[in-house]
């Protein structure tokens, strides 16, 4: 079972809180995570805002992982993530090391296969 939840103010759409948890887990209801969660702990159900991540939404739980920030649009519920210079230059150097390994597994295959 998975679940995955943030946590955002109603009135600012500031991030409380968010968390992620899989495996053989019995899923809080919000009320438990309200009394739980200590940073939610002076909220209540009508002050916050709760998005519920999905399971084979991998894309947006990577942004939650990588993202400096995260802010929800209040008019059109959407999620708006932040990343620093810093983690865009660590991402862009990551595809660059990611590209330079394909290169060169494509050249050991080619000699594979020449040589064969």
């Amino acid at each position: 079972m998975y679940t995955g939840r943030l946590f955002f103010r109603k009135d600012t759409g500031n991030l409380l809180y968010w968390y992620e948890m899989q495996g053989d887990i019995l899923v809080p209801t919000i009320e438990q995570d309200l009394t739980a969660i200590t940073p939610l702990q002076d909220y209540n159900t009508e002050s916050i805002e709760v998005i519920e991540l999905q399971e084979e939404d991998y894309e947006t739980r990577e942004k939650c992982r990588t993202a400096t920030g995260i802010r929800l649009d209040l008019e059109t519920n959407e999620l708006i993530f932040d990343f620093t210079p810093q983690q865009i230059e660590e991402q862009q150097q990551q595809a660059t090391i990611e590209q330079r390994l394909s290169e060169v597994e494509m050249a050991v295959a080619a000699i594979m296969g020449g040589a064969i």
